[in-house]
């Protein structure tokens, strides 16, 4: 009985000190790296940091698009990059390449009468069905100041997104973000 009770109290102790023990930071695989991916992208376009734009897309077509043949069968083919957004005026954007869409990113505002001043993040969902692949929506306000007047307008973004394994951890081949409602005259402070 004395040997059973020595022992417990060793297997007790041992898991409580190795608890206790130093652990490295989490990876940012899964959900989270997907997260951490849309937030720096948002921030990056913020700042109109364009090389942290292109960082955080990927460069080339993936596998992963499913189609049917003739005869009925599935087949996985390349899916190409492919980038939409909307200006403060509300006018949809295309891309079709890394370069395209960074510039477009830049000049977000629509012109010198209009600049993008800062995007706040009011949801993520994301999920990584698998080792190759997540998607993520992002809900967002954007503020600009559009013809004098700081306005700000709801978003909602879907991404795709492919594990890179490298830094970062998720590169973007597909960003489709579009306003929710009408934009809103802030009144207030400014950033």
């Amino acid at each position: 009985m004395g040997n059973r009770l020595v022992l417990c109290a060793s297997a007790l102790l041992g898991s409580a000190l190795i608890s206790l023990a130093p652990t490295a930071s989490p990876a940012t695989y899964g959900p989270g790296g997907v997260i951490e991916t849309l937030v720096s992208f948002l921030d990056a376009v913020d700042r109109g940091a364009g090389e942290d734009i292109s960082s955080l897309l990927e460069s080339e077509a993936r596998d992963g698009l499913f189609t049917m043949d003739a005869e009925g069968r599935f087949k996985e083919e390349a899916m190409g990059l492919a980038f939409f957004d909307s200006d403060a005026r509300g006018k949809a954007t295309r891309a079709g390449s890394i370069a395209q869409f960074v510039a477009q990113q830049l000049a977000l505002g629509g012109g010198k009468e209009s600049v993008a001043l800062h995007s706040s993040i009011t949801s993520i969902r994301a999920e990584c069905p698998s080792g190759e692949g997540a998607y993520a929506v992002v809900e967002f306000d954007r503020e600009y100041s559009l013809d004098g007047q700081k306005t700000s307008q709801a978003m909602r973004a879907t991404a795709l997104l492919s594990f890179s394994g490298g830094d970062p951890d998720f590169r973007i081949f597909h960003w489709n973000a579009a306003a929710i409602g009408e934009a809103k005259v802030v009144v207030g402070e400014d950033r």
